[in-house]
């Protein structure tokens, strides 16, 4: 389990234990309740706007749709740094906990494993 401080821009912190996939959705679900709410351009309004999105990616993330699909994702260099760091500090925790495992023979062959998917 990976236990992750989170704090909004609205300087609220909460405490996330989660996996690192679940992280993320719960991540935007929280940002949501603390209304949050991402905004959504079309890519030819990001295009048209590109300054003016680059100033409100300072702000929070943007997500960009093309032909009504969610498409990327802009968002200020602070708020990438900090969800690579979070990815980075999930990574170590897998290992550490993986090395604990091993630690303890809490292991499983390879053949065991592939069966169980």
């Amino acid at each position: 389990m990976l236990h992750v401080n989170f704090t909004f821009r609205t300087n609220r912190t909460i405490r996330l234990n989660s996996t690192f996939e679940s992280m993320l959705y719960n991540i935007t679900e929280l940002a949501d309740l603390e209304g949050l709410n991402m905004d959504t351009l079309t890519a030819n309004d990001a295009k048209r706007n590109f300054g003016e999105l680059l100033l409100n990616a300072q702000r929070g993330p943007i997500k960009i749709s093309k032909n009504n699909k969610d498409a990327v994702i802009v968002m200020s260099i602070k708020d990438y740094e900090e969800l690579e760091a979070m990815k980075a500090d999930y990574i170590k925790y897998c290992f550490e906990s993986a090395k604990e495992d091993l630690a303890k023979g809490k292991v499983v062959d390879g053949e065991t494993f592939l069966k169980s998917l």
